[in-house]
């Protein structure tokens, strides 16, 4: 969140007129109430590997975050991870 709070900042220090800054503010927030970092708020542990796999590919977490985590799940996001990249 607070790399989102850096980039709004810039955005509203930008040089064009007030309210384009505005609209394109709202239209990043918006965008942004999508990403997964934004969203979780209940993880359970029937979907924790969706919001893993979520997590992965926004870029809001990475392998090394999931220390700790059974071998199963990084495995998991591992696995996930390289299809992603393919």
């Amino acid at each position: 969140m607070e790399m989102l709070i850096g980039q709004y900042i810039e955005i509203l220090n930008g040089g064009s007129e007030a309210s384009s800054r505005f609209w394109a503010l709202e239209e990043r927030i918006n965008r942004d109430k999508l990403s997964s970092g934004v969203l979780v708020n209940d993880i359970r542990r029937s979907t924790m590997r969706y919001e893993i796999a979520n997590l992965l590919s926004d870029n809001v977490i990475t392998l090394d975050d999931l220390d700790g985590f059974t071998e199963n799940i990084k495995g998991y996001a591992r696995r996930c991870i390289g299809r992603q990249e393919r």
